[in-house]
């Protein structure tokens, strides 16, 4: 099997991976178009996960070298026609041979499977056909309607018999036949595809659940049923599909293992641990306990951006999200996905706005991570994998790759600012608090910080402060030990933290914001009380799209912008040039490499150029952009430089600072 960073440690820059339709490759030449693919694509990837749309490609496998692979697996939802020409018809044979050129070539071959098996052909809606036979694994939401096109992987067959135990003797055999190198588990299948207040309340499922707590749910029509067991057995409901979920990847992993085959999953819905569990009942640790060897971080803020009006804050939203992943999963080999293009959903980053798919790869690559028993920071994400990429051209991967590969991911010891202090320990506790009042979880807070500009570029454990430099946040500090907090404002010189004041029972809307400046003087307390808010289960009923941010109690937009403006880096400070009160329209991630050497990231937030400035704390002596082909010139004198930043995009300045030791 090739090998990867993804399961050989971090390299010493994110590695290249790179997600591809069957559509992309052609079968009517003696390489299958391998050679054409892997040509334009410059530098050669580690990993190339294709994607196959349907488990019906598991599910409908013969060891028959002249049958056709499903007509919906060679394109994504057989679509009929892509950059490179029209969708063809694939003997399995033909894709073995394929699968066979690219390990051949050094590269690593995943197949990827969503939870669908609808789709249009010729004009007409289709179903797959082993799908079609087991109406009884159909989604059924809170209404008791079925959701026709989406499979409940954690449901059982008409039989008696758990779905995973087909999907795996499929799996198996396909392994065997085609020689994969690992399973990548997309959309629907790494997670449900709609949240737990939605679905799936079949019978089966709610007989399931009966099973797991001992007691029976009210009878009652299904949307009565659903309604109680959100309002009433929430908790329960979240930790029992989350259980399931564990157990399905544990059959899943354990056989494919067996197999030497790798288990990569996407995160659920680019969201972060707290919203993964509550919103869909997956817990990102528990998943890694069952098997899995990797994550994929649905990191597309620019395609999202692009296509939808979400709540949801994209950029700052990943970020967050980013953090407190690799917080979660500190040893665990994380890809970010990068927006490029997808001609079946009809969206387009690379040639549209190139600008923001560069500020997505560097703001999300920018973000470092402190693992137990570590005293330096390396970056959160190990791999870049390229969505979709078919029918790029050469001179665009060439401008991808240069992107890449400029991505500082050397280790640091210097965070260059503020660190977050996390522990994943505290998950359980901030969902049970949620259930109880809706008080803000840590990444909704540290999302609506990066938006109003502050600068918090590296997280480590909470447990193990002692190893940070530098100033250090504290989010939700209702959540840890006064033991342990007393020790971290003993040990740290600056210390800055935000939540909420009183208990679950006591809040009434206050929130705090602590600011230590300095180790034995104290802190200085901000107080803030928000509008009243009436928590209620009904808030999440009437969402069903990740992309709507969930009703919550948040803290005063004030307290947000005044934490925002003390979480600062410590090497200098920026933002827009020549206008006051703007503040955030240009945000800035610096990162130190060593005491002479830095690199800062002027983000534009408006639609629209506009000039940026930074300045260090010592002299400039060398400045030098990374950004684009064709940069814009940074100039600089004294302390300061500026740049003129793109719209919705980066500027990414190499600098060399004067030594003063």
């Amino acid at each position: 099997m090739p090998s990867s960073s993804l399961e050989n440690g971090r390299a010493a820059s994110p590695a290249k991976h790179v997600w591809i339709e069957l559509i992309g490759f052609d079968n009517t030449l003696p390489d299958f178009g391998v050679g054409a693919v892997l040509g334009d694509m410059g530098e050669r990837p580690e990993r190339l996960s294709l994607l196959l749309f349907s488990a019906e490609f598991v599910h409908a496998h013969a060891d028959d070298d002249d049958g056709l692979i499903p007509t919906e697996c060679t394109s994504y939802a057989a679509r009929p026609v892509a950059v490179r020409g029209p969708r063809q018809d694939w003997t399995r044979a033909e894709l073995r041979g394929l699968v066979r050129g690219l390990q051949d070539a050094g590269v690593a071959v995943f197949f990827a499977i969503f939870d669908l098996y609808q789709f249009e052909l010729d004009g007409h809606t289709q179903q797959g056909g082993w799908n079609r036979d087991h109406p009884e694994l159909t989604v059924t939401d809170r209404t008791g309607a079925k959701r026709h096109g989406l499979i409940n992987p954690l449901g059982r067959l008409a039989d008696g018999s758990a779905y995973v135990d087909t999907l795996v003797a499929g799996l198996t055999a396909v392994f065997a036949y085609y020689g994969f190198d690992g399973l990548h588990g997309a959309d629907g299948l790494s997670s449900p595809r709609l949240p737990l207040w939605a679905a799936d309340f079949s019978d089966d499922m709610i007989a399931q659940f009966e099973e797991h707590r001992g007691a029976l749910v009210p009878a009652g029509f299904t949307a009565e049923r659903a309604t109680w067991i959100w309002a009433s057995a929430r908790q329960e409901w979240i930790s029992f599909i989350a259980r399931r979920w564990e157990e399905f990847w544990t059959t899943v992993a354990d056989s494919l293992h067996r197999l030497g085959a790798t288990v990569m999953l996407n995160n659920a819905w680019m969201r972060d641990p707290f919203e993964a569990l509550y919103r869909f009942g997956v817990d990102y640790r528990t998943l890694v306990s069952a098997g899995v060897d990797g994550f994929v971080l649905e990191t597309v803020a620019a395609g999202v951006e692009m296509l939808e009006a979400p709540t949801y804050p994209p950029i700052h939203g990943q970020m967050a999200a980013v953090l407190l992943i690799r917080a979660h999963l500190p040893h665990v080999p994380l890809a970010g996905l990068v927006s490029v293009h997808d001609t079946y959903e009809q969206w387009d980053v690379v040639h549209t706005a190139p600008a923001m798919l560069e500020r997505d790869q560097r703001l999300l690559t920018a973000l470092r991570a402190v693992a137990p028993a570590a005293s330096e920071s390396t970056p959160c994400l190990d791999a870049s994998l390229y969505c979709l990429a078919d029918g790029i051209s050469p001179d665009v991967w060439a401008h991808l790759d240069r992107l890449r590969t400029t991505c500082d991911a050397a280790p640091r010891v210097d965070p260059g600012g503020f660190t977050l202090l996390y522990s994943p320990s505290t998950l359980e506790a901030e969902v049970e608090r949620f259930i109880d009042d809706r008080v803000a979880h840590t990444h909704t807070l540290l999302s609506s910080l990066f938006r109003a500009g502050a600068v918090v570029g590296t997280v480590a454990p909470a447990e193990e402060h002692q190893s940070v430099r530098g100033p250090v946040l504290i989010l939700r500090p209702d959540l840890y030990p006064d033991e342990l907090l007393a020790e971290i404002h003993a040990s740290h010189d600056r210390v800055v933290s935000l939540g909420p004041v009183g208990t679950p029972l006591e809040f009434a809307g206050s929130w705090r914001l602590t600011v230590q400046s300095e180790r034995e003087s104290g802190a200085v307390a901000h107080t803030a009380q928000q509008q009243d808010f009436r928590p209620s289960s009904e808030y999440d009923e009437v969402i069903e799209t990740w992309l709507i941010e969930l009703p919550m109690q948040l803290p005063p937009s004030a307290l947000v912008a005044q934490a925002a403006s003390v979480l600062r880096p410590s090497l200098g400070d920026g933002g827009p040039l020549g206008t006051p009160g703007a503040s955030t329209s240009v945000q800035v991630v610096v990162g130190v490499s060593s005491h002479t050497s830095a690199e800062v990231i002027l983000h534009n937030t408006e639609y629209r150029f506009r000039d940026a400035q930074f300045t260090a704390e010592r002299r400039i002596v060398g400045a030098r952009s990374l950004s684009g082909d064709v940069a814009f010139p940074v100039r600089y004198s004294g302390h300061t430089l500026t740049a003129r930043v793109p719209p919705k995009g980066v500027v990414a300045i190499r600098l060399q600072l004067e030594d003063d030791q």
